[in-house]
């Protein structure tokens, strides 16, 4: 196996990393190789760099400017060492920030910094030698980042003065022209930036001279809707009207059952929320994974994924939050209903699973499409014939019909359910390639503590999971972001969604190997036989084998 490389993508804040890094990583993927786009410090996925970070931004601790330099490079020093661990696997790591950034904000863009030799001293003991095979600067005029701020406020990027943003940006040249590292500057269009840094990415790569550029790169609005998954990236205001507003489709990295079963599953950010609320986002997403994974630890029994995975956060199943948007589909009419309607939310209050609607009212009446094949009579005449059969007779054929090898999947027979049930069951069906049509996720509709936590002890830590959330989710409703809300909520929470199936699709989910599913399907017929007993007796019998 080949040995792998750290490549950092530097600059300042704004200029375009996350983008470069994207299209770096499409065009690597292309030719088969490894690659991984990590963060500097990893606070997402390491919890010595999570817990450091907790403790540095804790307003309620307060830090000096040394003892946070000493806690920034501590949080970076184990981050190396899962790049390190990745790199021997093999894999390319791209990296979006280094001991550089550091280096510059830390002195540079302070305005009584510490000693340059000290902070830098406090830097290599951190790096131990593991510097990048390749670092890249980024450089973009202060104007030109000013400009973006006008054509896109909601970034608010960079939020510094432009003094400071002018010392900054000298701070990453000067460091650059010392160290002998290359400098591409971001003013042009981002294919074009792309092209450049693509040349020294395939120089110290093992690639042929005709892969360099396998084909021309794709546009970041092609990579971005090509690529398997959306995590903490901007995109440039020149690109931001060709990018569809859509979340990726499920893998089988992001699968139902990865994610539940992943000890610290990657979530997704939405753009922007801008540095403050983006910071909060991610810290209280972060707080509640790092809960769920105590819950893991503690928990015992087969079903502990799943009960812990109750505390998983939307966010961390983007295509959960593709299906269904009413105000981005049709703001006019959001506008309008919202107008007519007040907004309530019922909890418990009413039947949980509802059957609204079930076609045809009277089973029996599809006893003469049963008798079709069976007879060479026009439907029409059927439907006299059979109107005369006494209902012994009639029930006796749908109940053969039913029972047999096909016959539910040969008949059109439908049901509509109201159901309040959990995030997680939505997804589950989901999973299964139902299509419910759900309301928009909210917390206020409460959630239901398992037995298996109450049994363990673990209700408060739990039901803390459900605090951060309402809290984030109050955050982002108070700032206007009542769509990016919706990430807030947690697999445990109630959802009101609308399912309709066919009596065959009932069968196939009452069958399905799934505990959760299983309670559900029970419910479902239970609702069915009240209205179509002579199916849900048959859709129940060939359940049960």
């Amino acid at each position: 196996m080949s040995k792998g490389k750290y490549i950092v993508i530097e600059g300042i804040e704004g200029v375009g990393k996350s983008n470069i890094l994207q299209m770096i990583a499409y065009q690597l993927r292309k030719a088969g190789l490894p690659v991984a786009i990590l963060h500097d410090p990893n606070i997402q996925n390491n919890q010595v760099v999570h817990t450091i970070d907790q403790l540095g931004d804790n307003p309620n601790i307060p830090i000096s400017g040394r003892t946070k330099i000493l806690l920034d490079n501590a949080a970076r020093s184990q981050t190396l060492e899962s790049i390190q661990k990745a790199i021997t696997k093999g894999v390319i790591c791209l990296v979006d920030t280094s001991f550089l950034t550091s280096l510059v904000i830390q002195y540079y863009g302070q305005d009584d910094p510490i000693d340059y030799d000290e902070i830098n001293a406090i830097i290599e003991f951190s790096t131990n030698g593991k510097d990048p095979d390749l670092m890249i600067v980024l450089d973009t005029p202060i104007n030109i980042l000013q400009q973006r701020i006008k054509d896109y406020p909601e970034e608010k990027i960079p939020s510094s003065s432009e003094a400071r943003l002018e010392r900054i940006r000298a701070g990453y040249l000067w460091e650059a022209k010392q160290r002998g590292l290359p400098i591409v500057y971001a003013n042009n269009d981002i294919d074009v930036v792309f092209k450049q840094v693509w040349d020294y990415i395939t120089d110290i790569l093992d690639v042929k001279p005709n892969d360099k550029i396998q084909s021309d790169p794709q546009s970041l609005a092609e990579v971005l809707a090509a690529r398997n998954s959306v995590f903490n990236n901007s995109i440039s205001p020149t690109q931001v009207k060709t990018v569809k507003n859509n979340l990726p489709q499920p893998t089988e990295e992001s699968s139902l059952e990865h994610v539940l079963s992943a000890q610290t599953p990657e979530f997704v950010t939405p753009k922007r929320l801008g540095k403050g609320l983006t910071n909060s986002y991610n810290k209280i997403i972060n707080n509640i994974l790092a809960t769920r994974a105590k819950l893991l630890v503690q928990l015992k029994g087969f079903d502990a994924q799943t009960v812990a995975g109750l505390t998983l956060p939307a966010a961390c199943f983007p295509a959960g939050l593709k299906i269904f948007q009413s105000e981005a589909n049709n703001p006019a009419l959001a506008t309008l209903i919202k107008s007519r309607l007040k907004e309530t939310y019922n909890n418990g209050e009413t039947n949980p699973i509802s059957l609204v609607n079930y076609w045809p009212r009277n089973e029996l009446d599809v006893v003469p499409e049963i008798v079709y094949g069976y007879s060479s009579s026009t439907l029409d005449q059927l439907d006299g014939l059979v109107s005369n059969w006494p209902y012994e007779q009639k029930s006796a054929a749908l109940s053969a019909y039913a029972g047999g090898t096909a016959g539910l999947g040969k008949i059109d027979v439908f049901y509509t359910w109201d159901i309040l049930s959990e995030y997680l069951t939505f997804l589950q069906l989901q999973d299964i390639g139902l299509k419910p049509n759900r309301q928009e996720l909210s917390p206020r509709y409460g959630f239901d503590v398992p037995a298996a936590i109450e049994q363990a002890n673990l209700s408060d830590l739990y039901e803390s999971c459900f605090d951060a959330s309402l809290d984030l989710y109050s955050k982002l409703q108070a700032s206007g972001r009542n769509k990016e809300a919706q990430n807030a909520v947690l697999l445990g929470h109630k959802l009101r969604f609308k399912l309709t199936l066919s009596a065959k699709q009932l069968l196939d989910i009452s069958v399905h190997n799934n505990s959760a599913l299983s309670q559900l399907s029970k419910n479902l017929l239970e609702s069915v036989s009240e209205v179509h007993p002579i199916l849900g007796q048959e859709i129940s019998a060939k359940a049960a084998k």
